[in-house]
This record gives C-alpha cells, sequence and structure tokens, in this order.
C-alpha cells in the first residue's frame, strides 16, 4: 500500500485519519483522493482516445490492405504484358562450315520441327487438366549469346538497312531531276530523253529480279525511283522540238504525262506484284484533272469544282482497293466481289534486309492492338526461318482517303471564298451549289469509311454548307429582308435536321447549333440596343418626354425594324427544332427572352403597352420554369426572367401609375409563383399516377429554386410599387417625397419581416430572397439618401433598414463564424435588426402623421410589437425582443432623460430649505412634454411583455420609478403633486412588491416604491408640513408593506394546518425576498420617523433643540418599538438597525449649522445603534426560506433562469452584530471626535511646551488654556464610553471559541471601554476649566489605564472575528503612549511631579511585568520599569542636590535588584526539556508526554523541537475514558489550548523557533527539546 508523509513529524504513514507517531490530524486525504480521482478521469480519458485512435488505425488499414491488393494486381498485370513485350534479342553463331541459306524462301516445315514464332504474347494454357504436356522444344544447334538489356544496340539491323535504303533512292530520284534540269548545256534534247529513258528502264526491270532474291525492300526503292523518272522523261521527249508543239498547252501535256505515269504504274504493279507502284499510281492520278481543266478554270468556284471532282475520283478509286491494298474485282464486270472479312490484326513482318513490312494474319490480341515489329519473342532454333514474302500496300487505301478529304477541305475553302464573295444572284447561287456539292462529296466520303465521328463532322460542314449558301443568295437577291430571311432559312434547316435518322443526327445538330450561336450574337446585340431604348426613353424617371418616346424606340430598332423581333422568334423556333434535347429547352428560354426584349422598339410600341410585352413574358418565363427537368434549365428560366422582367419595369419609368401597375403585377406574380414552387413540389408525388391532364401540374424537380427567385424579385419590386402607387396620387409629386419615400419603407418592413421571420423559423432562407430583399432596401436606403425632400430622419430610417438587410444577408457567415456557446445566431440578429427597422419605420410615420405624439406613438407601436412577439413560439423570439429591446432602450432613453431632468428640477426649485420660492417651481416639461411619462409607462407594458425574466421586472420598475417623477412637470401638475403622485405610486408598488410571485419582480417593485418615496421625499422640502407630510406617508407605507410582509406568510402557512400530513414552518421562518422587501420597509419607516417628527415640531414653530430632541426621540420610540416585537421580526432587525442608526446620524448632520453641541447628538446616534445591534445580537437569527434573489441570470433566449447560487446561511446572521455596531457606530463616532478634537488637542499637545522649561513651572498654556472647549463634550464623550462599554458587555463573550472561557472574553472586552474612558478622563479637566496639574494627572492617568488594561488582560485569539478587537489594543495603545508622552511632559514643570511620575511609571512597569497576560506585554513592562527607575534613580540624584558621578550607584543597585528579580522569580527560569519523543516501533503505542512546567506561556505551537534538526512532534496526554478532550484550535500557525476533564487547564509548551514541522537550524533556541 502507498505510504504518505505526515503533515506534522514529516515520518512515512499509511493513509489514517491520526499520524501513529505524533497524533497529528491529517487532511491531506482529502486532496490525494481528488488527485487520484483526476488521474482515474484522465486515464479513462486517454482510454477513449486510444480506442478511438484504434477504430481509426483499423479501418485506415483495412483501406490500405484493400488498395494493396488492387494495385498489386494491377502491377502483376503489367509485369504479364511487359514480360510478353521485352524484346529478347540473340545472336545465332552459325556452326563453321555452315553453307549460307538460300536467297528464295525456306524449304517447308517439317511436321516434327517447331512452327515459326507467334507474334503475340503466350496466352494461358487452355489443355485440359489430365491432358500430357508437349513435349520440350529441342535444344539449340549453337549456344545463344544474349546481350544483356543495358547493352542493347540503339537501332538493329533491319531497320539500319531501310535507312540506308530510303536515303538511296532520295538520292537517286534528285540526281535523275538535276540531270534533267542542267543537261541542257551538255546534251542536246533528244540524248537527254535517251538517257532518261534508259535509265528508267534499267530502274524498272531491275526490281523483278531483285525480288526474287528476296530483297523485297531493295526491290520496292528501286521501283520507286524508277517509277519517279517517269514523269521526267516525259518532260524530256516533250522539250523536242521535233515532238512538242505549241497548240497543245504544256498544262494539257502535264496531264497526259502524269495520265501516262498512272498507267505505267498500274502496269508495272500487276506485273511485279509490288507496292511502291500502287503507290505511284494513285498519286499520278491526282494532278491530272486540274492540269487538263487548267485553261478553263476562272476564280475560286472554277476550283472547288475540279477539286470536287478529284476529291469524288478518289472516292471511287478509294472504294476500288481492299484492305491488302490490291484491286477488287468490281460487281459491274459480272463477278460479284466477296464480302470483305473484318480486318484481323497483323503483325508486320519484314525480310532478312529489312524491307517493307508483310501482312501475316495473327490472332486477336486480348489487348487489340498489333505487336510491335520489333517486339518478337524468337528462339535461338528459329532464328534463320523467315516465311514467305507477300507482296501488299497496307496504307494505300488510308492513302486515297486522306487525298479524297484533302481535296474537299481544299475544294470547301474555294467554294466557300467564292460564296463570300459573291454580289449577284448567278454568281451567288453557282458557288453556293458549288460548296454544297463539295460538303456531299465529302459525305459520302464519310459515310464509305463507317466511322460515326467522321460522317458527324462531315454531315455538320453539309449543313453548314447549306445554311451559308442559302444565307448567302437570299442576302443578295432581297438586302433588306436578308435578316428575317437568314433567320428563317436557319429554321427551316433547323426543320430539315429534324428530318435525318436520328443516327447521323448529331453532326448537324451541331452544325444548327453553330449557325444558330453564330445567327443569335448578331441579332442579340442588336437586340440589345432596342431593349435599352425604352428604358432610356422613360428617363428621367416619372418625367420622361412623351413626344420623343416614339423616335428614341425607331433609332434604336434600326433599318430592320420589325424584322428584329420576328428574326428573334424564328431563331428561337429553329434552336428548339435543330438542338439536341438538353439544350433545346435553354436555347428556347435564350431566344424567347430576346424576343421580349425586341419587341417594344421594334414593333415601335406606345410608353403605355411597351413595358408589359416584356412583364409578360418574364412572368411565362417564370412560371415554365416550375416546370424545368434539369437545374441547369432551370437556371436559364430565372435568368431570362430576370433581365426581362427588369427592362419592363425600367421601361415603366414613364410615369409613376405604370410603374406602380407594372411593378404590382411583377410582385403578384412573383408571389404566386413562389406558392407554386413550394407547392407543386409537394403534390408531385401524389400526381405521378394521375391521367394525362393532371400530370400537367407535376412540376420539375428545380421548382422550388424557380419559386425562391420568384420570391426574391418579389421582394425586390414591392418597395418599388408602393412608392410609385403612392407617388401617382400625389398631386405636387416634388412636394411628397416624404410620404413616397414612407410607403418604400413601409414595403421593406414587410418584405425585411417576412424574411427574418422565416429564416428565424427555419434557421436558414434561401439566397434568392435575401438578396431581393437586401436589393430593395438598399434602393430605398438610395432613395432616402439622395431624393430631393427627404430629411434626416428618412436618412436614418434607411440606414436601419439597410443594416438589418445587411445582417440577413450575411446571417449564415456569422453562424459559421461565432462560438458554439453563443445564445444568439445570426438569424436572431438579423430578426432584431429587421424589428427594429419595423418599428423606427412607423415611428417614422407616426411622425409624418402625429408630429406633435412621436415618442408616444413610438411607445404605442413598441408596445404592439412586443405583444406580437409574445404571441411567437418561444424558438423565435430571442431576435426580436432583442429588436424590441432595442427599439424601446432608444425610446426609453428620450423619455428617461426628459423625465428625469424634470424631476431634478423640482428636487431644484430654488430657496431654502422649507423656504423655497413656489413661484419659480417648474410648471410645464421641457422637450417632448407629455409624451414621456405616457411612453414611459406604454414602454414599462412593453417590457413587462416581452423581456425575458427578471429583466422584465427591473425594465419595467424603472420606466414606471421614472415617469412617476417626470410626471409631476411634464403634465404640468401643481407643486404638491410630487407627493401625492409619489406617494401613490409608492403605496402601490409597495403593496404588490409583498404580493408578487416572483421574488425578483418583488425586489423591483420594492426598489421603485423606495425611488418614487425618495423624490417625494426630496420635492417635498419646500415646507414643513409637507415635508412632514412626505415623512408621515413614508412612515405608514413602510409600516403597512413590513407588517404585509411579515402576515402574508403566516397565512399562506396557516392555510397549510387544513392539508393532512403538512405543517406550517416555525413562526420566525419566511421567504428570503419578502424579508429583505420588509426590512427595507421597516429600515425606512425607522429613518423616516424622526423625520416626520422633528418636520412636524418645526412646523409647529419650535425652536431648533426642540426639534432635534423630538428627532432623537423618533430614533428612540423606533428602539423601542423594534425591542418589542424583535422576536417576530427577527429578518428587520439589521434594517432596523441601520434606520435607527440612519435616523440618528442624519440629526447629528443636522446640528452642524447650528450652535448646537454636535458631539453629543453623535454619541447619541452612536449609543443608538450600538444598542440596536445589541438587541440584534440578544435575537435568535432566522431560518432563510428560498433562493437568493441577486442570483438570477440575465442571458436572452428561452433559458432565462436562475444561476446556481451558494445556499443561505442558516442559523447565524450574515452580518455579525458585532461588526453591524462597529459599522452604524462609526460616522457618528467621527463625528464626535471631530466636535471635541480642540479638546484632545489641548490635553495632548500643549504639555509638550513644558520641555523648553524644565522645572520651571506650568506654561500659560496649561494654566490658562485659550482654545474654545465646550462642556457638553464631556456627555458626548461619556455618552460614547457608555456605548463602548455597552458593546464590550454585551459583545466580549461572543469572542470567545470556547463556552469555558467567557469570562476571557470578558476580559478582552476591557480595551474597548479604555478610549471612551481615556478620552472622558483627558478632556474633562480642560471642559471642567480645572486647575493645573489636574489635566496631568488626567493625562498620567489615562497612560496607566491604558497600559494596565492592555497588560493585564488576555489578548484576543488570532481569529477572524476577533480583528476588530486588535485593531481597537493598538488604537488604546496608541491613546496611551499619547497620554503618557503627554503626561510626562507636563510633570517636567515641578521636581516633584517629576519623582512622582518617575516613581508611578516604576510601578506601573513592574505591575505590567509581573501580572501581564502575555509575553510581549511582559517584556516591555521590564523594560519601562527598568528604564523608569534608573531614571528615577538620576532624578533623585539630581534633586538631591549630589554630584551627577554618584547617579551610577543608583544605576547599579536598579540593575542588581533586576538580576536578583529575574533569579528568583519563577516565570522567568528556563525550563527543563521534559518532553522526549517516542521510543516506541510500533504504530499503535503511544509516546510519552508530560506537560510543560511552564504553565504561564501564552502562544504556542508544538510542544518539542530539537535543537539539531530534529523533528517538532508532539503526542497527546491520554485521555480518560469518561471524559473526552475538549479542544478548540485557531487558525494561526501555533495555537492550541487544551482543558483535562477536570477543569484545570495546560498549555502546550512553546518552541522559540515558531515552527509546526521541524526546526531546520542547528542553533535553533528552544523552551523544550
Amino acid at each position: 500500500m502507498a505510504t504518505f508523509k505526515c503533515s506534522s513529524c514529516g515520518r512515512q504513514i499509511q493513509p489514517a485519519p491520526q499520524c501513529p507517531y505524533c497524533g497529528a490530524h491529517q487532511g491531506q486525504w482529502a486532496d490525494e483522493l481528488a488527485r487520484i480521482e483526476r488521474s482515474i478521469a484522465e486515464i479513462k480519458a486517454d482510454d477513449i482516445r486510444i480506442a478511438k485512435e484504434a477504430k481509426l488505425n483499423a479501418q485506415k488499414l483495412q483501406a490500405a490492405q484493400f488498395q494493396r491488393d488492387i494495385l498489386s494486381h494491377a502491377n502483376a498485370q503489367a509485369q504479364e504484358k511487359v514480360r510478353t513485350r521485352t524484346r529478347r534479342r540473340t545472336f545465332v553463331r552459325r556452326p563453321a562450315g555452315a553453307p549460307p541459306g538460300p536467297a528464295g524462301p525456306p524449304p517447308p516445315l517439317s511436321p516434327d520441327s517447331q512452327p515459326p514464332p507467334r507474334r503475340v504474347p503466350r496466352q494461358e494454357s487452355t489443355r485440359p487438366a489430365g491432358a500430357a504436356a508437349p513435349p520440350p522444344p529441342p535444344p539449340p544447334r549453337s549456344a545463344p549469346v544474349d546481350v544483356e538489356p543495358e547493352h542493347r544496340p540503339e537501332a538493329s539491323t533491319r531497320e539500319v538497312q531501310n535507312i540506308y535504303l530510303g536515303l538511296g533512292g532520295l538520292l537517286l530520284g534528285i540526281a535523275a531531276v538535276v540531270f534533267a534540269a542542267v543537261a541542257f548545256t551538255s546534251f542536246d534534247d533528244i540524248s537527254r530523253a535517251a538517257i532518261l529513258i534508259g535509265a528508267t528502264a534499267v530502274m524498272l526491270v531491275a526490281p523483278p529480279m531483285i525480288a526474287r532474291r528476296g530483297l523485297i525492300s531493295t526491290a520496292e526503292t528501286i521501283a520507286a525511283v524508277g517509277l519517279g523518272l517517269v514523269p521526267l522523261d516525259g518532260y524530256a521527249l516533250w522539250t523536242v522540238d521535233q515532238i512538242r508543239s505549241d497548240t497543245v498547252p504544256g498544262a494539257v501535256v502535264a496531264g497526259i504525262v502524269f495520265a501516262l505515269t498512272a498507267l505505267v504504274a498500274g502496269w508495272y504493279a500487276v506485273l511485279t506484284g509490288l507496292s511502291m507502284p500502287r503507290y505511284a499510281t494513285v498519286l499520278a492520278l491526282q494532278p491530272i484533272v486540274p492540269l487538263l481543266a487548267y485553261e478553263w478554270i476562272t476564280g475560286p468556284t472554277g476550283w472547288a469544282l475540279v477539286l470536287t471532282v478529284v476529291a469524288a475520283q478518289d472516292l471511287l478509286l478509294a472504294r476500288q482497293f481492299d484492305q491488302r491494298g490490291r484491286l477488287a474485282t468490281p460487281p459491274w464486270l459480272g463477278q460479284p466481289a466477296a464480302p470483305e472479312a473484318p480486318p484481323r490484326p497483323t503483325a508486320p513482318e519484314s525480310d532478312a534486309e529489312g524491307g517493307e513490312p508483310q501482312d501475316t494474319p495473327v490472332a486477336e490480341r486480348p489487348e487489340s492492338a498489333p505487336e510491335e515489329s520489333d517486339a518478337v519473342v524468337a528462339d535461338a532454333a528459329d532464328a534463320g526461318r523467315k516465311p514467305a514474302p507477300v507482296p501488299a500496300a497496307a496504307w494505300l487505301r488510308q492513302l486515297t482517303w486522306g487525298l479524297s478529304a484533302l481535296a474537299v477541305a481544299a475544294a470547301v475553302v474555294f467554294a466557300s471564298v467564292a460564296t463570300l464573295r459573291a454580289t449577284t444572284p448567278p454568281v451567288a447561287l453557282a458557288a453556293g451549289l458549288t460548296l454544297v456539292l463539295a460538303a456531299a462529296v465529302g459525305v459520302v466520303g464519310a459515310m464509305a469509311t463507317g466511322r460515326r465521328v467522321v460522317v458527324d463532322v462531315a454531315a455538320g460542314i453539309l449543313t453548314l454548307a447549306v445554311i451559308g449558301a442559302a444565307a448567302q443568295i437570299v442576302a443578295v437577291a432581297v438586302p433588306g429582308r436578308a435578316l428575317l430571311l437568314i433567320a428563317g432559312v436557319i429554321a427551316l434547316t433547323g426543320l430539315g435536321v429534324r428530318a435525318v435518322p436520328e443516327v447521323f443526327r448529331r453532326g448537324p445538330q451541331l452544325a444548327s447549333a453553330a449557325a444558330l450561336i453564330v445567327m443569335g450574337v448578331v441579332v442579340a446585340g442588336t437586340v440589345l440596343r432596342a431593349a435599352i431604348a425604352p428604358v432610356r426613353a422613360a428617363l428621367p424617371v416619372w418625367e420622361a418626354d412623351l413626344s420623343a418616346y416614339h423616335g428614341r424606340l425607331a433609332e434604336a430598332a434600326g433599318p430592320a425594324g420589325w424584322q428584329l423581333a420576328a428574326s428573334a422568334l424564328l431563331l428561337t423556333i429553329a434552336a428548339v427544332l435543330s438542338l439536341p434535347p438538353e439544350a433545346r429547352r435553354e436555347s428556347a428560354v435564350a431566344g424567347v427572352t430576346l424576343t421580349a426584349l425586341a419587341a417594344p422598339a421594334s414593333f415601335g410600341l406606345p410608353w403605355t403597352v411597351a413595358p408589359w410585352l416584356p412583364v409578360l413574358a418574364a412572368i411565362g418565363i417564370g412560371a415554365t420554369g416550375l416546370y424545368a427537368r434539369s437545374e441547369r434549365a432551370a437556371q436559364a428560366h430565372v435568368a431570362g426572367a430576370a433581365v426581362v422582367g427588369l427592362v419592363g419595369a425600367g421601361a415603366s419609368l414613364v410615369r409613376p401609375a405604370s410603374t406602380a401597375s407594372v411593378l404590382a403585377v411583377l410582385t403578384l406574380a412573383g408571389v404566386l409563383i413562389a406558392i407554386a414552387g413550394s407547392w407543386l413540389p409537394e403534390q408531385a408525388e401524389a400526381l405521378r399516377d394521375e391521367p394525362a391532364p393532371a400530370q400537367l401540374l407535376r412540376s420539375g424537380p428545380a421548382a422550388e429554386m424557380v419559386g425562391d427567385w420568384a420570391a426574391g424579385g418579389a421582394a425586390f419590386a414591392m418597395p418599388g410599387a408602393a412608392a410609385a402607387a403612392v407617388a401617382a396620387t400625389a398631386p405636387v409629386r416634388d412636394e411628397a417625397a416624404v410620404p413616397i419615400l414612407a410607403a418604400a419603407f413601409v414595403a421593406v418592413c414587410a418584405t425585411l419581416g417576412y424574411a427574418a421571420l422565416a429564416q428565424v423559423a427555419w434557421r436558414r432562407i434561401a439566397f434568392p430572397l435575401s438578396l431581393g430583399t437586401g436589393l430593395g432596401a438598399l434602393a430605398v436606403t438610395a432613395a432616402a439618401f439622395g431624393a430631393p425632400g427627404a430629411e434626416v430622419a428618412d436618412a436614418w430610417v434607411g440606414a436601419l433598414l439597410l443594416v438589418a438587410a445587411v445582417l440577413l444577408f450575411l446571417a449564415p457567415s456569422i453562424d459559421a463564424g461565432r462560438r458554439p456557446d453563443r445564445l444568439l445566431d445570426g438569424p436572431d440578429f438579423a430578426a432584431a435588426a429587421a424589428i427594429a427597422g419595423i418599428i423606427g419605420t412607423f415611428a417614422r410615420i407616426a411622425g409624418i402623421l402625429f408630429p406633435s405624439a412621436v415618442l408616444a406613438v413610438a411607445a404605442l407601436l413598441v408596445l404592439l410589437v412586443a405583444v406580437g412577439v409574445r404571441a411567437m413560439p418561444p424558438d423565435w423570439r430571442r431576435g426580436p425582443t432583442l429588436g424590441v429591446a432595442a427599439s424601446g432602450a432608444v425610446l426609453a432613453a428620450i423619455a428617461g432623460y426628459t423625465a428625469l431632468s424634470g424631476g431634478l428640477r423640482v428636487l431644484a426649485t430654488p430657496g431654502a430649505l422649507w423656504e423655497a420660492d413656489l413661484s419659480a417651481w417648474p410648471s410645464s416639461g421641457i422637450g417632448v412634454g407629455w409624451q414621456a411619462p405616457v411612453a414611459l409607462a406604454l414602454l414599462a407594458g412593453a417590457a413587462a411583455i416581452v423581456l425575458p425574466r427578471p429583466w422584465a421586472y427591473d425594465v419595467a420598475a424603472v420606466c414606471v420609478g421614472l415617469a412617476t417623477i417626470g410626471a409631476p412637470v411634464a403634465l404640468g401638475l401643481p407643486w404638491w403633486s410630487p407627493m401625492l403622485v409619489g406617494g401613490a405610486v409608492a403605496t402601490v408598488y409597495g403593496v404588490m412588491s409583498v404580493t408578487a410571485v416572483d421574488p425578483r419582480a418583488g425586489v423591483a417593485r420594492a426598489a421603485v416604491a423606495a425611488g418614487v418615496a425618495l423624490h417625494a421625499v426630496g420635492a417635498s422640502l419646500v415646507r414643513p408640513w409637507t415635508t412632514a407630510a412626505a415623512l408621515t406617508m413614508v412612515v405608514l407605507v413602510g409600516a403597512l408593506v413590513a407588517t404585509l410582509a411579515r402576515a402574508l406568510p403566516a397565512l399562506d402557512d396557516a392555510s397549510l394546518e387544513d392539508i393532512p400530513g403538512s405543517a406550517p414552518p416555525p413562526e420566525a421562518e419566511m421567504p428570503l425576498h419578502l424579508g429583505q422587501i420588509g426590512g427595507a420597509a421597516a429600515g425606512g419607516a425607522l429613518l423616516a420617523l424622526p423625520g416626520a417628527l422633528a418636520s412636524m415640531a418645526a412646523a409647529a414653530g419650535q425652536s431648533a433643540p426642540a426639534v432635534l430632541a423630538w428627532a432623537l426621540a423618533g430614533s428612540t420610540a423606533g428602539l423601542v418599538v423594534i425591542a418589542l416585537v424583535r422576536r417576530k421580526v427577527a429578518r428587520y432587525l439589521p434594517y432596523a438597525t441601520v434606520g435607527i442608526a440612519g435616523g440618528a446620524t442624519i440629526t447629528a448632520l443636522a446640528a452642524l449649522p447650528t450652535d448646537l453641541p454636535i458631539g453629543v447628538y453623535a454619541a447619541a446616534a452612536a449609543l443608538l445603534g450600538v444598542v440596536a445591534e445589541l438587541l440584534r445580537g440578544a435575537t435568535a437569527p432566522p431560518q432563510y426560506v428560498g433562493e437568493p434573489t441577486q442570483r438570477w441570470s440575465v442571458m436572452l433566449g428561452g433559458v432565462w433562469r436562475r444561476m446556481p447560487s451558494s445556499p443561505a446561511p442558516r442559523g447565524r446572521w450574515s452580518v455579525s452584530p458585532e461588526m453591524g455596531a462597529a459599522l452604524v457606530a462609526a460616522i457618528p463616532t467621527l463625528i464626535a471626535l471631530a466636535s471635541i478634537a480642540p479638546a484632545l488637542v489641548a490635553a495632548l499637545v500643549d504639555p509638550h511646551q513644558t520641555v523648553n522649561h524644565i522645572w520651571e513651572g506650568p506654561p500659560a498654556a496649561l494654566t490658562n488654556p485659550d482654545r474654545s472647549v465646550d462642556p457638553t463634550d464631556v456627555l458626548g464623550t461619556l455618552l460614547l464610553t457608555i456605548a463602548a462599554a455597552l458593546a464590550a458587555v454585551g459583545f466580549g463573550g461572543r469572542l470567545s471559541t470556547s463556552p469555558d472561557r467567557r469570562g476571557d472574553g470578558i476580559r478582552q472586552a476591557i480595551p474597548v471601554i479604555l478610549p471612551g474612558v481615556a478620552i472622558t478622563l483627558l478632556i474633562t479637566p480642560i471642559a471642567l476649566d480645572a486647575a493645573w496639574p489636574a489635566s496631568t494627572m488626567a493625562a498620567l492617568a489615562v497612560f496607566t489605564l491604558a497600559m494596565l488594561g492592555l497588560a493585564l488582560t488576555p489578548p484576543p485569539p488570532p481569529a477572524e472575528r476577533a480583528r476588530a478587537l486588535r485593531v481597537t489594543r493598538l488604537v488604546v495603545f496608541a491613546l496611551g503612549l499619547a497620554a503618557g508622552g503627554a503626561g510626562m511632559a507636563g510633570s517636567l514643570a515641578t521636581r516633584s511631579l517629576t519623582l512622582f511620575t518617575l516613581g508611578g511609571a516604576v510601578v506601573v512597569g513592574a505591575t505590567a511585568a509581573m501580572f501581564g497576560q502575555s509575553q510581549r506585554a511582559r517584556i516591555l513592562g521590564w523594560l519601562f520599569a527598568a528604564a523608569s527607575a534608573m531614571g528615577l534613580v538620576l532624578t533623585t540624584t539630581l534633586v538631591l542636590g549630589l554630584p551627577a558621578a554618584w547617579s551610577a550607584y543608583g544605576v547599579l543597585a536598579v540593575g542588581a535588584a533586576l538580576l536578583v528579580v529575574a533569579a528568583v522569580h519563577p516565570r522567568l527560569r528556563r525550563p527543563r526539556p521534559t518532553a522526549r519523543p517516542p521510543r516506541s516501533s510500533g504504530a499503535g503505542t503511544a509516546p510519552r508526554w508530560s506537560p510543560s512546567p511552564s504553565p504561564s506561556t501564552r502562544r504556542h505551537t508544538w510542544p518539542a523541537c530539537s535543537r539539531r534538526g530534529a523533528p517538532c512532534w508532539a503526542s497527546p496526554p491520554p485521555a480518560p475514558a469518561a471524559a473526552p478532550w475538549s479542544a478548540a484550535r485557531s487558525s494561526g500557525p501555533a495555537s492550541c489550548a487544551r482543558s483535562w476533564p477536570g477543569g484545570s487547564s495546560w498549555r502546550w509548551p512553546t518552541c522559540r523557533c515558531r515552527r509546526r514541522t521541524r526546526c531546520r537550524s542547528p542553533r535553533s533556541p528552544c523552551w523544550s527539546a
């Protein structure tokens, strides 16, 4: 088990209540237990965290394993592919003497030989499980030499051979061209032709022979060069003069040459079977037609036609080739062509020299891609085998298709240029037909390829060609209607596209869309200019020039006129017809939008009709958006409706009536669409199985979004509609700015209120609604700041509404950035701002309608809004409550300032006390006048209704109090009305405070009653009788409230007697708040009673002493009443003390302006306060019922509650009577001391003048004091002394912590009496004009009483409650020193008095030294006695006239006497150590213990302390079984008193080191070991 260190002896012990060694109580277990609990909680938290981390790690591990399996599988597949594709290069060493292989094809394979290597990776074996494995391949004839991958050559032998062959053929061709070009100077025409023809013949004859040797690549290269020389031969022949003819153009000759070249190449290909002649044939056919028709081609149209023919030629030629590039027999020759088998993947092979790849059919690859030519896996045994070469032209067909496509593209370009350049209808028609023909040829070729993408592109080009050609033809033929006709062409094209089969429709659709977009951009530019025209013509707002309206629209529409709208409509139809379904709705919305925008200016509509077409279009677009099938389509509807609606609203700004009607329709439509947007989605499921007509009501998935945007548009349009409606009815618009803005403010308030409540209810609203509301508020605010005739109040209201709109818009951002423990969120702040804006708006309207009652009407609005907020659900109230509170606070500040200023003016009525000038009494209010109290009363009702508790009580109470204070002046009532109104309100609220159910409500009402009562008393100081009446009213109301507060709980408790099993609480118990209210009422009554009696006496014409006497009599009467009923109203006693002492203190202060003895009245006040507290101390403390009211929380929201509070004290006073007596007597005592200050100065300061005249007689200041001292000061000090004596005697026993030491407590209280006695003794001789040395003897007597009183009385315990007593002893000590100094100084006047004083000092010091109750007192006593004795000896020597040296013998005698006394007196001897540390090793054995032989020690620590650092230890004596110990421990570090059962007491021996645990100093002096 764990061990712990003892807090006393420091030894390691096990957990136990007491230490087994020293017996000290162990108080650290609670801390240790708390530490262990914290450790357990932390360990549990760590355990939970580790479990969460383990769970998270398990999830991560599972995910990682899953990813690892996927990547491992993918990596395995990739490695398998790499292994099958990796080229294995082997070099086979030919055996010595082996003949070279034959040049021809290899011999056929024998059945036992291995098949040629496959050019695909090996697949998994499909061999049955039981089948025998195939025999292994035979070993190679020679050991292969593998080349490591890092040392592989950069190129293979085949690649190098192909490069050399290509370069060689290219050089030969270049050489032939150069020869043909430059041989004119060296050879004649015939020789040059003969050389070229000979070279051509050689190169054409050689390839077949080379091919038979297996050198296919070489043969193909030579054949290509030879065929390339054929055109050069033709050119050389044409240059011969004998053959050349000038009648045949060179282009025709070139065409004939290329035609012959094509024939030669085709014949050569058939004879040799090589591939290159086929390519040469296709290439030679390309320039034939352009060369033959060159002389007849004029312009781009001709070239386009020729290129179209070339493209058709290539198209026909491409269809004559099969997949291998061979000519296929056409069906029209009589032999139907066999259906082409689908192309199979081929692996290109090469001959030994790296000739052209041959087509070798292979099996289908899983990867659907052929293997590369160098990725052949060959074994060493198969290195010498090659398949037979098969000539083929794999790329010939693709080349032909490419040439055809290139010709089509060139033809389309030339035809397009020709079409655009056409200026006459015939030219445009020819170019357009050529363009369409070229595009048609391209479509035919694309369809021949069989590729969907190519077909779509070609069909799209054909569509664009048709649209472009038709558009150019109509534009040239009918220039004035070009825009309309082009749009019609596009529309017809779109209709034609719908007729195209679905499989071929995508390309034409995209082409139509492109044409539509281009045309739409062109039309949109003109439409936008025309759309802005009605808006510009409507400016300035509501004052447009109607005579120029039509001209502006016609100017914007331009020459197109009505065609603009018709074109936009046709484009819309084209979009619906031609575009794909996924973009059809958006394009239709865009077309309708453009049509609606263009209609007013295009058709030249008048200003009364111009706005309605866009508005109706906007409504239609928005309504149809409810049925949009995608969110993108819904967004298009929203955008289109917004644009068209804005243009329509702008066009309506011509006159206010038009604006009002248009905006009203837009608002209504927006509201209806918003309702439909929220209702239709709810009915969608219900209408799913309904018949077809009902299906029309099924909305789209984005209907709610459309409805939200419609609601935002309605919110934006509503303020404008309201403002325009008011403006339309105003006779003079320039003077109606304020009403127009007021109407706009009301509309904004409606939208803001709806949006704010929606946001509070749902904690969010749609973005469009907040945006529309904000834009509406922004527009109205801008108008409020910039409209002519607007006032500052309008700007403030607009700014307030704008702030509310901004908060509404930023509510989500506020929620995102706020702390989660905050009660108010973004919607609450937005709702608060909206409510404040609504109140401000209607207050502004009230100011317009009722300019003389703005404040009252605004307060009424706050009350009405508060009632509405109260009707809301509790979760909705937080934000609106804050808004009502903010608005009410502003109004309350204005009204409260007015009311408070009026109340202060009443109190500041000019004139002296009871002699005010009533003619100057304020009879009318300033500022808002009568509205202030009315507004405050209404605000009090609003606060009581809407504010949370306890704010409702406090705010309502403050408003009622301010209204009561300011009502007399604001309502113009007479000068005596404040007393009447205040008394009535105080009475009503005082009674209501007692009957309140909620304690906080009762306290608030009581505070109102006290406040208005005080104001009534202040206002009653104009005359004595009014003061008497007001104070009497306060006394009566206080007595009534106090009686009700005490009686009502008793009545409620009496009703419990009729309930079985229940019993009323004791009579002394009452609710806490009733005790506070009743006590405050009783204290107020007691405080007002002396003033009432004094005012009555003054009103009766009595003198000032009589008036003050009546006042003291009133306080005394109150004390007597409290003494009689104190047991029944124990809860009232602290308040009663304050009332009694406060009334008496006010009486003393009232005596300041007079010549009456202030000190007597002040002392009497202190005496009354002390007696009142003595009565309270003699009364049993009350039992508290209920919770403290000050622990209420002050939060908004639905959680207004009391916060956890500390339990009320039970069985004791919250403020002790001793402390209460000190507090209530402090001010009167200070006043009394201030009144006797001259006498104290004469008694304590003037005697020091004798120091300069020693033994020369008393100075004049002592014999004839010139300070004015009143004899009544003695009475005042005597009363203070009596008060101190009563307090000391009454409270002295309460300071003791043990019942057996009540006598010590009373003796400890003696120093409390000494200050009063001392001051009385000091001033009595001076006040009574006694002869000297009476004042000196009085000072010496005070010194003696003070010092012996402190020394012979026990010191107070070091407890908190005895602090006042310790401070009092310090005051007595200081007063004794001052008196002793004054007495000693006064005794220096004569020799005899000096000797008497020193002798008395010796006696006083010796008495303190011998019988002092504390060590400090004894030490000071010995020191003072020794010093006084030495001074006495010295003075005696001087008085007797002896030499000064003789005084040394006397001093030595005094020292010897002191040594003798120190040795003989038992209290001064050093005690021997009697306690020993325990020697037993057992934990249960008690150590030996003996009490200290020094029973006089007053300060104790622990009984034993080691000199050499041993621990201080203590062990209690064995307690008898019949009588346990009685012990009282103080909070000090070294005090412990114990009592024996028989009654005798003993003390712990004291350690000088004053340490509780261990004496670490080796030199520590200790009284016991």
